[in-house]
């Protein structure tokens, strides 16, 4: 495990490195290398904003090097098999916050990527968006996301001020993907709440994937692509084992919460109109066995969407159910069940490593076997995962699994 190494490194927001002289403090030289670190911490999550922690003390000559948004920071690792490439670091992302402890005589940094400023941005104009130029088709979700980004990027002229640092990538089969067109992106909208709260949450959506990028000189921080599950089914080859030979984690814990309004076994799926027009497709499941309402009573949930103006036909219709009554079906399917997560510790004696075996959106099967943590050969989803290391360069890898609540998972 002492051949894991991060390489942190620093540089200003044009991709220059900010180099640091080392001499009367340490053997490292004149290099951007963070070559002191500790306390080091990156999370990866699905759909979300990935973040790097560390700490340096006070008096490491690079502290001084490390400012609140004007200080961008990219990390290489390597493991035993396995490295990242010198054009594409594991992570890439802007400081956002620093904490001085004098007492403790350290500086703590915060690096968030690229998504997170999408949180402190907004659109200047309206913009009705129908017809994709670059297609000529009806916009879907990956291309109408990178629209919007793209308007953030182009908002003020004048040495890239707006630019957000993602730059397109890989685009899922646009042929497959929810049509989106027309949409209207009303003026002072929060860019974060329309792509992560909105275009995203909708039944079937795509995943964005963040592919860090690296070339001296460059601004570009990542790019963007998308897919329609992130990650694959490695079931088949990666399994987290407690207590189940041949183990390979050290801890879990099983967590199942029933979240109001999202847990429900009689669901409403509410269409254009409204309630009141009549614009509702409902589900209910009364199996006596399992969630069902005729064995645990009955909880609701209630969802709306204002784009389905057709109710469609129910489950016993050929071919299956349609328009809203199908949304209804959907809902019910992902709501009955409890939200049930992992939280797994793999032992740094493992001989699994993420970014080699695993990442984020990855497929993996599932075995425990203390008592009531009793499961066997059961797929679940990777959606978030913490990396540490410590000072002597041991990683220990930390995912957040589950089961198929977002519906894409084939058991």
């Amino acid at each position: 495990m002492s051949d894991t190494t991060w390489d942190i490194r620093l540089y200003d927001r044009f991709g220059v490195a900010l180099n640091t002289n080392y001499s009367g403090y340490s053997d490292s030289g004149i290099t951007n290398q963070v070559a002191h670190a500790t306390d080091r911490q990156m999370y990866f999550t699905l759909n979300g904003v990935d973040t790097l922690n560390f700490s340096v003390y006070l008096d490491d000559p690079i502290a001084t090097q490390i400012s609140r948004l004007a200080t961008f920071v990219k990390v290489w690792r390597t493991v035993p098999g396995y490295f990242d490439p010198t054009n594409e670091p594991c992570f890439a992302g802007i400081v956002g916050n620093h904490q001085k402890v004098g007492s403790q005589g350290i500086m703590r940094v915060g690096v968030l990527n690229p998504f997170w400023r999408l949180q402190m941005r907004f659109h200047l104009n309206n913009h009705y968006l129908k017809t994709d130029p670059e297609t000529g088709q009806l916009y879907r979700q990956s291309n109408l996301i990178w629209r919007l980004i793209s308007f953030l990027s182009a908002a003020f002229v004048g040495a890239n001020v707006s630019y957000t640092g993602i730059d397109k990538g890989t685009f899922y089969d646009l042929a497959s993907e929810i049509v989106m067109a027309p949409y209207f992106q009303p003026k002072g909208a929060n860019s974060w709440s329309e792509i992560f709260d909105g275009i995203l949450a909708r039944a079937g959506s795509i995943d964005l994937i963040p592919r860090y990028s690296h070339t001296s000189g460059s601004q570009r921080l990542m790019y963007l692509d998308t897919a329609l599950k992130r990650g694959l089914d490695k079931s088949s080859t990666v399994s987290f084992n407690y207590r189940f030979e041949p183990s390979n984690l050290d801890d879990i814990t099983e967590t199942v919460e029933v979240v109001p309004g999202k847990f429900g076994n009689y669901v409403w799926a509410v269409g254009a109109g409204g309630p009141n027009s009549g614009r509702v497709a409902v589900a209910g499941d009364a199996s006596p066995i399992g969630d069902g309402y005729d064995s645990i009573g009955v909880y609701m949930a209630n969802n709306s969407y204002p784009d389905y103006k057709r109710i469609g036909l129910g489950p016993e219709a050929e071919g299956g159910p349609t328009h809203l009554r199908a949304v209804a079906w959907n809902d019910l399917a992902r709501s009955i069940n409890p939200d049930t997560r992992y939280d797994a510790v793999l032992s740094p004696a493992a001989t699994i490593y993420y970014g080699k075996d695993f990442e984020v959106g990855d497929v993996i099967k599932l075995n425990m076997l203390k008592g009531a943590l009793n499961t066997s050969n059961v797929k679940q989803r990777i959606y978030e995962c913490g990396l540490s290391i410590s000072d002597n360069n041991i990683e220990v890898a930390t995912p957040r699994i589950a089961n198929d609540f977002f519906g894409k998972v084939v058991t």
